[in-house]
């Protein structure tokens, strides 16, 4: 409509003199605010020093089965992490390889079942309790890629192209959130200017998107 025309351009013009003095703002905060080597992330160890996360797989739910290995302590073991504990095959680290016995908490016996997959702490002063092998949470790797797979599938299936850019959406601003706000925040920035910057980029890729879906 060729009426129309003029209201549409000056409405355009409109929208892009907030847009781009906005998308300006966000990349130039994006650069001041970008954590540097000095970031906090990763400055802190997990553990004591000597120990280190590792993994292992449940052979067996009865600590008798692997607790020859821990006899050749003698007196020096005090059994105590051996009450509730599980047969296990190191699969990394220092003890790769060997079946030795797992301290599981009794709140989690009852779910474990041979197969699983375990990260486990390795502290090697806690050999005398027993074991130096401490459960700390079962392997989600796997499963939790099988069910993004899944759930990028569906939404696909279901809504095609806005599927794909709603799931692009998603990726988009959880990499905002873990590479740029939760580091900045950590590298000690001022929270409220990353969040205002953090927010911004999410709705720029937001509005790109919306375009995108337009146009589609």
């Amino acid at each position: 409509d060729l009426h129309s025309f003029p209201t549409r351009r000056s409405s355009d013009l409109g929208n892009s003199a907030i847009v781009v003095p906005i998308i300006v703002a966000t990349l130039v905060g994006l650069v001041v605010l970008w954590p540097g080597k000095s970031s906090l992330v990763g400055s802190q160890a997990f553990g004591a020093e000597g120990t280190s996360l590792e993994t292992a797989t449940i052979t067996s739910k009865s600590v008798a089965d692997c607790q020859a290995a821990t006899r050749s302590l003698g007196d020096a073991s005090t059994g105590g992490l051996l009450t509730d504990a599980v047969c296990a095959r190191i699969t990394s680290g220092k003890g790769e390889g060997l079946v030795l016995p797992v301290h599981l908490p009794a709140e989690s016996m009852s779910a474990a079942d041979v197969g699983d997959g375990l990260r486990v702490m390795y502290t090697p002063a806690a050999v005398t309790s027993g074991t130096p092998y401490v459960f700390v949470d079962y392997q989600r790797r796997t499963p939790v890629l099988a069910l993004s797979v899944v759930y990028l599938v569906l939404v696909v299936a279901v809504a095609g192209r806005k599927g794909v850019l709603s799931a692009l959406g998603l990726v988009l601003a959880t990499a905002v959130l873990v590479f740029f706000m939760i580091p900045a925040l950590l590298d000690l920035a001022p929270p409220m200017w990353v969040t205002l910057v953090g927010a911004s980029a999410m709705i720029i890729t937001k509005i790109g998107r919306a375009s995108c879906r337009e146009r589609v």
